[in-house]
């Protein structure tokens, strides 16, 4: 959500970012999900992950379509003198109801599309770590482990999953017959190449986006003195 902070400065409103991600989090899910269920084992843990899916993305469907219910919880909440609460739930409010504009089939397709094929990215460079134990994982199970295993990490509101990701992708790969010290090396290995690389693209991005910012304030700072 820090990304309010740099579109605030585009004139971007901060509840149509939050709008925004909501949206681009549901699409995620969802698209994480479709490709977990290629998997034939790991049952318990499906389970988990559409039971989680379905409560995020139906809530925010419900929360959007249905505005009224999170205004009838603020008033609830400010009847009841609880602080912070309200204002909390009037921003989740706004954000929410940006997207509405979304929900058409067009902007819904298009999210989906996007999400199933950057995450099947993923999903193919686990199967590619895999190939080089020379295991005997189907295809199409190799590729549902890292994504079920995401969910499981989403699931436990642990921030990034960390650990928990890690744990169910060490007990799915223990079905297919791997050492526990081989899965726990596979599930370090490929996040590090997708959770914590994109945690190093992303402070370098922050650190250019806040060292142009500063640089473009001095530049408007000695422009004004001038004048």
């Amino acid at each position: 959500m820090i990304r309010i902070r740099y579109f605030a400065k585009l004139g971007v409103p901060a509840e149509c970012t939050f709008g925004t991600f909501v949206f681009e989090r549901s699409c995620d899910l969802v698209a994480v999900l479709l490709l977990s269920l290629f998997i034939v084992s790991g049952s318990d843990f499906l389970l988990i992950a559409v039971g989680f899916v379905l409560a995020i993305v139906g809530g925010v469907l419900l929360c959007a379509l249905k505005p009224g219910i999170l205004q009838m919880l603020e008033g609830l909440c400010e009847r009841l003198g609880i602080p912070l609460i309200p204002r909390a739930l009037a921003f989740l409010q706004a954000g929410v109801s940006h997207c509405r504009g979304w929900l058409g089939p067009v902007d819904m397709m298009v999210g989906l599309v996007l999400g199933v094929a950057a995450w099947a990215v993923v999903g193919l460079s686990f199967v590619y770590l895999l190939s080089n134990f020379s295991s005997g994982v189907p295809f199409l199970d190799a590729l549902s482990i890292y994504p079920l295993s995401m969910l499981v990490g989403a699931a436990s509101m642990i921030p990034g999953g960390v650990g928990t990701t890690e744990g169910a992708m060490v007990l799915l790969l223990g079905q297919y017959g791997f050492a526990v010290g081989t899965a726990l090396l596979l599930a370090v290995v490929i996040r590090i190449v997708t959770l914590w690389f994109g945690v190093l693209v992303g402070f370098c991005a922050l650190a250019y986006l806040e060292f142009n910012g500063r640089h473009n304030e001095g530049e408007l700072h000695a422009e004004q003195h001038r004048s």
